[in-house]
């Protein structure tokens, strides 16, 4: 007879009831050593009680219980006990995901296997909000998945170790130098270094709540920066994202009316949203970032940024300024409040308003780029005024035109003069951007307005893009409604009216919006190219102080998934109209790959994975991660049309093995599902039962 087991954890070994997230992203055992208790925690394990594999290669070791033990004894459940939800096979969850993912996308051959009593498919409003913004695209597709954010540490009762213990002013000094984008992004951001004594102070007890928050925020934020100076620590990291949780909580049920509270709320939609959920299920909602962004519009209400401009009027006219004016402050408020009108406008897409609506965002937004405007006539930006007025100068020209299109959309002839003018004006914006110049005295603020230069060429660039793209969608939408725009179940049509235009511009057949299509839904790809390799060129070149190009994930991760998105759409069009892909298809492939790695390396350190930051809840990892899936939707179309077979097609619910490993999921069905098109957002049904069989 065998002697029972001493090991306090059950026969089967240390792994039974314990396993950190590296083994379990990698589905190996955990060897955790037996002569010494270990408690689960959202904090890094000392080495002593880390894992034989994160030891041996000094990772960070984070603990939590594992579903993977025995089963639990079986006992009759009584009336009153609760029963949780069953949990979905893969084949179920494939039909769960893609009866809220896809706009009128399934595989006729294969019936749903939903229940009855299970909830109806998602509104078409719900799915038209993928198409058009970024935010909710991600959103959607993060809901599905059940990692991202794991590692997150919830709020405890208990408060984290004092951050002037844990940060010393000279490291703080240090973390500083890795954050030269935030605040080049955001110029409304301290530096650590000023916000260190103002951790203790008594004086100002209800406002340290968002000192505290916003500290802890900058100094994580720096230690997960592509660049870090210090010499890895991961149990500081552990107790920085201890302490982000617990501010955080605190700090949004009773936010300050303080310039950090505006400060943190900014810093963590722009870089960080998912940093304050309670639990992992709230991650993908988080994305979206409308709790920050609402926040942010009422606490700067209450501290009169909107009414900055106002005094930069009263300078203008020539009446006495107030006591302690600070131009410079003001402009920053001002430039400040502009931006936060602009972000409430675009949190759930901007063509989602009416008319009044966008012209009224559009004339608050404008009148203080045109007051701005002037008071940098006679008084030179600094490089981060100079930035900041560009960028949101670009962003009225993006509202303009959209509001100009709407009103335009049911003539041909005025949407054609519409693009046509707003590329114009983008060009002679970048040529404007280049003519001023800002005051740049020491080498990092020379080097600071070159990439400023640099950016701003890419922002135009981009709004031009998006202005054609939204055009492009009128011209083929042309018709279909009477209503000033178009109802989500009607703009869910794009997919197949764009196949119709498309077939009739290939047979020549003279339509009225033929001649705008053939000017630019045609050089659609390559516009999209171009950006593509611009992005790679600035991610894999630019840097400010050696820390290598870091943006807003909003503004750059989210909206290249986006974008990449858009791109296999309008391929999916060409293969249902025209049989066939894009020409410069290898191109696309190769641009997606380079995409995702320097997603991908925004994302890492020497000591900090990919799949930790998706864990992490870091976007950048999430939509590279996506985008590899794309990517091999796009090389499966390539390679089943280069097989020219009629009689053979892969089923839409085959595994299709990714081109690129991302190695953190142990849910195989969801790997598989976004490598497959039938299981994304999109606007008509893709047969791929034709594909090969000719046009």
């Amino acid at each position: 007879m065998a002697e029972p087991s001493s090991n306090p954890r059950g026969a089967r070994g240390s792994y039974a009831n314990l396993i950190c997230l590296k083994c379990r992203g990698r589905k190996i055992k955990c060897a955790l050593p037996d002569n010494v208790e270990i408690q689960p925690s959202d904090i890094p394990q000392p080495p002593d009680r880390a894992c034989a594999r994160c030891k041996s290669l000094n990772l960070e070791c984070i603990v939590q219980r594992t579903i993977l033990g025995r089963p639990a004894a079986k006992r009759r459940r009584d009336g009153n006990a609760s029963v949780s939800a069953p949990e979905l096979s893969p084949k179920e969850a494939d039909e769960e995901v893609k009866d809220y993912l896809v706009a009128g996308v399934r595989d006729s051959a294969t019936p749903s296997s939903r229940g009855d009593n299970q909830r109806p498919p998602p509104i078409a409003g719900e799915i038209f909000k993928t198409m058009v913004s970024p935010s909710h695209l991600a959103s959607v597709l993060l809901a599905n998945d059940r990692r991202f954010g794991i590692s997150i540490p919830s709020p405890t009762p208990q408060a984290p170790p004092s951050l002037s213990r844990l940060v010393s002013s000279g490291m703080a000094a240090m973390l500083d130098e890795n954050l030269p984008w935030h605040r080049f992004y955001l110029p409304i951001i301290p530096t650590l270094v000023s916000l260190r004594p103002q951790l203790s102070s008594e004086t100002r007890a209800f406002e340290n709540k968002a000192t505290k928050l916003l500290f802890a925020l900058l100094a994580l934020l720096a230690i997960d920066a592509p660049v870090n100076r210090l010499k890895e620590d991961q149990q500081l990291r552990g107790h920085l994202k201890t302490a982000v949780a617990y501010y955080g909580q605190v700090f949004l049920f009773d936010p300050p009316t303080h310039h950090h509270t505006v400060a943190a709320l900014t810093l963590l939609s722009e870089y960080h949203p998912a940093a304050l959920i309670n639990t992992q299920s709230a991650a993908c909602t988080s994305v979206k970032a409308h709790l920050y962004i609402a926040l942010t519009y009422r606490i700067a209400e209450r501290l009169g940024m909107d009414s900055a401009v106002t005094k930069l009027q009263d300078f203008l006219d020539g009446k006495p300024p107030g006591e302690n004016f600070n131009i410079d402050a003001h402009v920053t408020d001002a430039l400040q409040w502009c931006r936060i009108l602009i972000d409430d406008a675009f949190v759930d897409g901007f063509t989602g308003h009416t008319s009044e609506q966008q012209w009224e965002v559009h004339r608050k937004a404008y009148l203080i780029i045109q007051t701005v405007e002037a008071v940098m006539q006679f008084r030179p930006p600094t490089v981060a005024i100079y930035y900041h007025f560009w960028y949101l100068k670009g962003m009225c020209i993006h509202m303009r035109s959209v509001a100009m299109m709407k009103s335009a959309r049911k003539d041909l002839a005025k949407l054609f003069d519409i693009t046509q003018e707003i590329e114009q004006i983008t060009t002679q914006e970048k040529n404007n951007i280049i003519a001023q110049r800002p005051i740049a005295m020491t080498e990092d603020e020379i080097e600071a307005a070159s990439a400023a230069r640099i950016l701003l060429d890419l922002h135009m660039d981009k709004i031009n893009y998006a202005i054609v793209g939204a055009a492009t969608f009128a011209a083929i939408m042309h018709g279909v409604s009477k209503a000033e725009w178009f109802s989500p179940k009607e703009a869910l049509q794009i997919s197949d009216l764009a196949v119709e235009k498309l077939k009739d511009l290939q047979l020549g057949k003279n339509h009225d919006t033929a001649p705008f299509l053939m000017r630019y839904l045609v050089a659609r790809p390559h516009s999209f190219e171009r950006l593509m390799y611009d992005f790679i060129q600035i991610a894999g070149n630019l840097k400010l102080v050696d820390v290598p190009h870091l943006p807003p994930v909003r503004q750059y991760a989210l909206q290249l998934l986006f974008d990449c998105k858009v791109m296999v759409e309008e391929n999916a069009i060409r293969l249902k109209g025209l049989n066939m892909l894009h020409p410069s298809i290898d191109s696309q492939l190769k641009f997606f790959t380079d995409c995702a790695d320097k997603l991908d390396a925004m994302a890492t350190t020497p000591c900090r994975s990919a799949e930790t930051a998706f864990a992490d809840g870091c976007l950048n990892a999430a939509s590279a991660k996506f985008v590899r899936c794309l990517r091999a939707i796009l090389a499966e179309w390539k390679a089943t049309l280069a097989e020219n077979t009629a009689h053979y097609m892969p089923k839409l619910d085959e595994h299709v093995e990714p081109l690129a490993t991302f190695d953190v999921y142990d849910d195989s069905a969801f790997d598989v599902l976004f490598n497959q098109w039938s299981s994304w957002p999109q606007a008509g049904m893709l047969d791929l039962s034709s594909m090969g069989q000719g046009g």
